[in-house]
């Protein structure tokens, strides 16, 4: 999944299809804050109806973060989880050269 790092914040979004709704975790130290995507057109803004222990302060700079973000975030969210080899039944290892 990807992520970036920005001023000590982890930002990690989740594929479209592992996660249906566009959302971002945003991690701090051991607190974690659920921001809702938006859109286009609607800002990212706090999902209050996941709870977070982290400060009211860390969670205005994870929003911030997220907002000049947001772009990037739904690119990563819209883009399909790339299948790893076990789901197209290939071994993992390296290839022979012909």
């Amino acid at each position: 999944m990807p992520s970036k790092r920005i001023d000590g914040f982890d930002v990690i979004v989740h594929y479209r299809d592992e996660h249906p709704w566009p959302h971002a975790h945003v991690i701090r130290a051991e607190h974690e804050v659920v921001i809702n995507l938006g859109d286009e057109r609607t800002l990212p803004s706090l999902n209050a109806s996941i709870p977070s222990s982290m400060s009211k302060p860390d969670i205005r700079k994870a929003l911030d973060h997220v907002t000049d973000l947001q772009e990037w975030c739904l690119s990563k969210w819209r883009v399909p989880k790339r299948p790893s080899y076990e789901h197209q039944g290939k071994k993992k290892g390296k290839r022979r050269r012909i």
